[in-house]
């Protein structure tokens, strides 16, 4: 009975040991994605897009459709000098791309926001989040 005991004891802590490892901790991750919408026969219609390159902490904000707005992207972090923003925008038309880079301190926790809007002050629409962290 003892033998096991023992084993259970044993079979537990390498299960408890498995689940420990496969939360981890937050990587480093690259991320893709558009700023969009379902047109009146629900059609995903993209109409920007953000790359964001974690090795190298690089993006690129693209516009996919000629339709006169400006595709945008904006990094945003907060470190112990504050919060801080960095803002790409394509304004050359359809097709067209503009780079951003920025060295990011280690682990850094990003927020990544892709839209579009019509001209500088325009009203922002389609905006799409998502959440990184830098390498």
């Amino acid at each position: 009975m003892k033998n096991l005991v023992g084993r259970a004891v044993v079979g537990l802590g390498a299960a408890a040991a498995a689940t420990v490892l496969s939360i981890g901790t937050a990587s480093a991750e690259d991320a893709f994605m558009y700023s969009y919408y379902n047109d009146w026969t629900n059609i995903h219609v993209n109409l920007a897009s953000m790359k964001f390159t974690a090795n190298g902490d690089k993006w690129t904000v693209c516009d996919l459709k000629s339709d006169g707005s400006r595709a945008m992207g904006s990094v945003y972090w907060s470190d112990s000098g504050g919060n801080h923003i960095l803002t790409t925008s394509v304004t050359s038309g359809s097709g067209t791309c503009k780079n951003g880079s920025h060295d990011f301190v280690e682990s850094e926790q990003l927020t990544l926001q892709v839209w579009v809007q019509d001209g500088s002050d325009g009203k922002v629409e389609y905006r799409n989040t998502r959440y990184v962290t830098a390498s």
